[in-house]
């Protein structure tokens, strides 16, 4: 017991010497997604849903070229379907709304950057609307992993960005690749899933 505590305390006093000497940034995050999601099986053709982004970044550089970035945003996902169906239009959109924490490595140069990491997500809002001959059709969505839930909380994946510096303002584009089944557990098949996935632009203001 003795020894675990001994190696915990010097990775803690390892982590903080080392933020101690790296440069610490904070900075806004706003942008533009474009939402979809990967499916198991729909009899359903879904479309990328325009949404939204926002938050804040926290850059740690333990050099010119190399650091880490995370930061908590307010990030919208979901899908649209927009079909036909005997001959009367059928349109349903999904929106979905997490708390997302990012960790990503960075690569800085020449005012050019690229990062990737994995990333997690907890649902807090969501609502389905649908239209079809006339009929609307709204529901909020829950969020857990029983029968009586609609969506999982827990989102994760891998995120990858490549952008521009122009002093303290960033300019990028990324993507979100969804690992996480949001189906509730209790409800889903061994072999069905849904997961989500993201293209965003943003731009971000680093103080």
């Amino acid at each position: 017991m003795k020894q675990i505590q001994k190696i915990s305390l010097f990775l803690a006093f390892s982590i903080m010497a080392t933020i101690s000497f790296a440069q610490i940034n904070i900075g806004l995050k706003a942008g533009f997604n474009l939402a979809n999601i990967n499916a198991s099986d729909s009899e359903f053709d879904h479309k990328f849903l325009p949404t939204f982004q926002v938050g804040a970044i926290l850059d740690i550089d333990f050099s010119d070229n190399l650091g880490v970035q995370t930061g908590i945003s307010f990030m919208g996902k979901g899908s649209k379907i927009d079909e036909q169906i005997l001959g009367s239009d059928f349109v349903a959109t999904s929106r979905l709304f997490y708390v997302q924490v990012p960790v990503n490595l960075m690569y800085k140069n020449n005012n050019f950057f690229i990062g990737a990491g994995p990333y997690i997500g907890y649902g807090i809002s969501g609502k389905y609307k649908a239209e079809y001959i006339g009929i609307e059709d709204n529901e909020d969505y829950e969020f857990g992993n029983t029968v009586e839930d609609d969506v999982a909380p827990i989102d994760y994946g891998i995120g990858v960005q490549v952008g521009v510096m122009f002093g303290s303002v960033r300019v990028g584009a990324g993507y979100d690749l969804g690992l996480a089944n949001v189906i509730p557990k209790d409800i889903r098949a061994d072999d069905e899933y849904i997961r989500n996935n993201v293209i965003n632009v943003f731009a971000a203001f680093m103080f």
